[in-house]
């Protein structure tokens, strides 16, 4: 299993977290330099009982701003 990425790992000068980790994955040939986002997210479906209780309190409360915020845009 190949080393978690920290953010030291990524570019602070690109606004999108995406675009840094499949940077990350091309220049270190990490899943053929393809980063698939809905894989995070489909574990984090599938194992929230088990992956919840290891979220802190901080990151839950800015998921939960990115979100009314988001939903503020589209209604």
């Amino acid at each position: 299993m190949p080393a978690p990425i920290t953010v030291a790992d990524l570019n602070p000068h690109d606004p999108r977290i995406v675009r840094q980790i499949e940077t990350y994955f091309r220049s270190n040939n990490v899943a053929g330099g393809k980063f698939n986002h809905y894989k995070p997210a489909a574990v984090l479906m599938r194992e929230q009982n088990t992956v919840m209780p290891n979220i802190s309190s901080a990151t839950l409360a800015r998921a939960e701003q990115l979100f009314s915020r988001i939903n503020d845009l589209l209604t």
